[in-house]
């Protein structure tokens, strides 16, 4: 059954440092099970462009890294009976993103899963750029934001 809007219900939504998701996938399809999860971001996926993962039941949106290696890379896992759209994030120069639209009490709201590697420099516009681009917004992941 696919809502076109979701009213006052509760929605799980998890976020997860995958670290690898290829190599965890058993570990993570059990947790998506076991807890019954509606929307899983994932950061620090690993993947490369030819690699295509898939859970039972879920619809799956990759970025892959802007590294060579694949060392980021984000994804966001989203039941298959919510109905859902891929959003595209605007142009950013380091930060990885991944986004969806979803109706939530008659109004878009939009879920981004990012990664901001360590390894480049913070562009504080990457952040200005999302948060200017959409209405209602969850911003999830390994942002790696350090005092400075």
């Amino acid at each position: 059954m696919s809502s076109n809007n979701i009213n006052n219900i509760k929605l799980v939504i998890i976020n997860w440092n995958a670290n690898g998701i290829k190599q965890n996938r058993n570990t993570f399809a059990a947790f998506l099970s076991a807890h019954n999860v509606d929307i899983e971001c994932v950061s620090k996926t690993h993947l490369i462009a030819s690699d295509k993962i898939k859970f039972n039941g879920y619809t799956t949106y990759l970025k892959d890294s802007l590294s060579v290696q694949p060392e980021g890379g984000v994804a966001i896992i989203i039941k298959t009976k919510i109905k859902n759209h891929q959003t595209y994030p605007p142009t950013l120069q380091t930060l990885e993103a991944v986004a969806i639209s979803i109706s939530i009490n008659h109004s878009i709201t939009t879920i981004i899963s990012a990664y901001q590697s360590p390894s480049f420099q913070m562009y504080t516009n990457d952040f200005d750029k999302i948060l200017n681009s959409y209405q209602r917004i969850l911003l999830v992941g390994d942002l790696n934001c350090k005092r400075t």
